[in-house]
């Protein structure tokens, strides 16, 4: 009997886990205009910051459920949601694809943007 136990606890072990989805939190760094550098931070709490190094571009907060954010922010209003895919690629790079976005500013920014993890 323990042996039998010993056999499927091995197997068990054997298969293949669902790997978990890599966390948007953390420092990023996206192209922006002329090639200058934009960060982006999101938080745990919710909240990201885009800006550069001379100033914020934009802040707010963020909504995440499994592959797809939805983004409220100051330049389009806290109340207007714009909902992206996000494709991981490894840990340490991500980018968005619209899903549903009402601002059009907000969308031709962040609509096929990459990122790539900092820290």
């Amino acid at each position: 009997m323990v042996k039998q136990f010993l056999y499927a606890f091995v197997f068990m072990l054997a298969l293949p886990m669902p790997l978990l989805s890599p966390s948007i939190v953390g420092h990023w760094l996206a192209g922006g205009p002329d090639n200058g550098k934009v960060w982006v931070d999101f938080t745990a709490d919710g909240a990201f910051k885009v800006y550069t190094a001379t100033s914020t571009e934009n802040e707010g907060r963020y909504v995440l459920n499994a592959d797809t954010i939805s983004l409220y922010d100051k330049n389009c209003g806290m109340s207007v949601a714009g909902r992206y895919l996000l494709k991981f690629y490894g840990e340490d790079s991500v980018s968005f694809s619209v899903l549903n976005d009402p601002c059009k500013d907000r969308s031709d920014e962040v609509n096929g943007g990459r990122m790539r993890r900092i820290r």
